[in-house]
């Protein structure tokens, strides 16, 4: 009669100190090692994503803030009050996320224009090919002459912008006349409102040069060679003259691959006339005319 306390008492306790060590989930206890594991689990993920650091704007004993970065697309960061190395910089405790963002828009941008310069010095040191001629100037009297004449060729240089408003194409006249501007200016080099905009007048250029040497007569240059031509205007709309000699060639390639696959077709025996330079552009006579090369597809 006084064993069947004891057992109970016993089960009771058992039970008990079971259901200290177990969780309820789903409707299930979960109880022993796999209790321990589940806590170690939690403890190692919320120690690793440094979970009481965000909460509390602190990070594994370590002072700073999160703040959110535009840089990184609105990325949540963190910044120590102090840095790594052990230098002075701090960070103040009134600076809003504002500020900090503002700041690292101008770290951004300061580090934007060191990128520009080192490419406006390789660009400077930059060595054309023997074919390119680089353009010449007119002197000028004054001061107040080079003004009022780049002002005109400012003038001209918004008409031919304005033109790709009205849904025209840059017209060869426009940017003949450009050129003649700058030329009279003292070699000026004027910017275009946009990059775009600015590749595309050379482009024209370029093409108009191309369609002279391929089909003769069909295109007035003025006194201009194709290549003169396009490193005038390649300076007055002030394109570095590495990139103008890229889009040079590629356009003259891609008029000469046309030509070959036209001949190559119902009309074989024809002969294609075709630019060579340099590579792609050579020049020869004293007017330094491009020349063609001229083949027979059989």
């Amino acid at each position: 009669m006084g064993a069947a306390p004891r057992h109970a008492q016993s089960t009771r306790s058992a039970y008990d100190e079971d259901a200290l060590l177990s969780i309820r989930v789903l409707g299930a206890d979960i109880t022993g090692p796999l209790t321990f594991g589940l806590l170690l689990a939690g403890g190692w993920q919320a120690y690793r994503t440094d979970l009481l650091g965000q909460l509390t704007g602190r990070r594994r004993g370590r002072k700073g803030r999160w703040v959110y970065d535009r840089g990184l697309g609105g990325k949540r960061v963190w910044v120590p009050a102090e840095s790594e190395e052990g230098g002075s910089g701090k960070l103040p405790d009134h600076m809003s996320d504002v500020d900090f963002s503002a700041l690292a828009a101008v770290a951004a941008t300061k580090a934007a224009a060191g990128s520009g310069s080192a490419a406006q010095q390789a660009a400077a040191h930059y060595e054309p090919p023997a074919w390119w001629e680089r353009p010449g100037f007119l002197p000028v009297t004054s001061e107040a002459d080079r003004a009022r004449r780049r002002a005109e060729a400012e003038r001209i240089l918004r008409r031919i912008e304005a033109s790709k408003n009205r849904g025209e194409d840059y017209a060869l006249e426009d940017i003949l006349a450009l050129r003649a501007a700058c030329m009279s200016a003292g070699g000026a080099s004027l910017d275009a409102r946009t990059v775009g905009g600015r590749d595309a007048i050379y482009r024209t250029a370029v093409e108009a040069g191309i369609r002279s040497c391929v089909e003769p007569g069909s295109v007035d240059l003025g006194d201009y060679s194709p290549i003169r031509l396009a490193a005038g205007v390649a300076s007055d709309v002030s394109l570095d003259e590495r990139r103008a000699v890229t889009v040079l060639k590629g356009l003259v390639a891609g008029a000469c691959r046309g030509r070959v696959v036209e001949v190559g077709g119902p009309g074989r025996g024809r002969r294609v006339r075709c630019l060579a330079a340099g590579g792609l552009v050579s020049r020869s006579g004293a007017r330094g005319r491009a020349r063609f090369v001229e083949r027979r597809i059989d």
